[in-house]
């Protein structure tokens, strides 16, 4: 399927077949998530792929818990069914055949290197003034991985960090993200766009930025989108949407 076609078909898969996913396939799928851009070509990622059971089992245990611990008791009905909505959206992982853990490596960039010998502004405060270009190329890097699997006939499904999982020490890699791959269960469901009733081209002129559907509407530049799709709690939606975003332009060669 041509590029458009995968970007089109991916959507979230939660329940998978027990099938595992073969070791070069799990290569091939980051190979091509390191591609994703980075700032200053950093690719401050390290990906991790876990196929134990057990493991994973442990893993959605310490999850659980430490769900439990954040978040307080439900005081109503309602709050308890979105608690528990809440508990298998976060531990789902341990029934997948395989999860691939994202951790983001420390990096330096050319803006640390400007302010070299002073205190301020710090790593961390130019990090927050770039809106976490860390994060938004870790968010690139999982699109690249999700629509890699699509083309290569797998569902997956991305998990953001485990609710108050470690902040690292600054140094050592610490937790991005992750994604679960492998094959659904059941047929899979069609992308975003036809799930709400859409084609993809009726979806792409909702989203203003088709000029042959939306010639009354202005188009968002580039830097409109990063900055509407950009905020504090949401920067690895960013990293995926502005990746996707350039792809597409990539392969409908209107950059040129």
């Amino acid at each position: 399927m041509d590029f458009r076609e995968v970007m089109e078909k991916r959507s979230s898969c939660r329940r998978f077949k027990a099938d595992p996913v073969p070791p070069e396939t799990l290569r091939e799928l980051v190979r091509l998530a390191g591609l994703a851009p980075s700032p200053a070509n950093a690719q401050p990622w390290r990906f991790i792929a876990v196929s134990n059971k057990e493991m994973l089992q442990t893993m959605a245990a310490v999850v659980r818990e430490k769900t439990e611990v954040v978040f307080p008791t439900p005081r109503s009905e309602t709050g308890r069914q979105a608690f528990e909505r809440l508990m298998w959206f976060s531990t789902f992982f341990a029934e997948a055949p395989v999860v691939i853990f994202a951790a983001l490596a420390p990096f330096r960039g050319v803006a640390d290197e400007a302010v070299e010998g002073h205190a301020h502004p710090t790593h961390e405060e130019i990090n927050a003034m770039r809106r976490h270009p860390d994060l938004q190329c870790l968010g690139a890097a999982i699109e690249h991985l999700l629509l890699a699997a699509t083309g290569m006939g797998l569902a997956g499904c991305w998990l953001s960090a485990p609710p108050g999982g470690p902040a690292g020490n600054g140094e050592d890699p610490r937790p991005g993200a992750a994604v679960a791959p492998g094959l659904p269960r059941r047929p899979r469901p069609p992308g975003p766009a036809a799930q709400h009733g859409e084609s993809a081209q009726a979806h792409r002129r909702n989203l203003r930025t088709d000029p042959l559907n939306a010639p009354s509407k202005p188009l968002l530049t580039p830097r409109q989108v990063l900055t509407k799709c950009v905020s504090p709690f949401g920067a690895h939606p960013a990293g995926a949407w502005a990746s996707s975003l350039l792809g597409a332009w990539t392969t409908s060669g209107d950059h040129k």
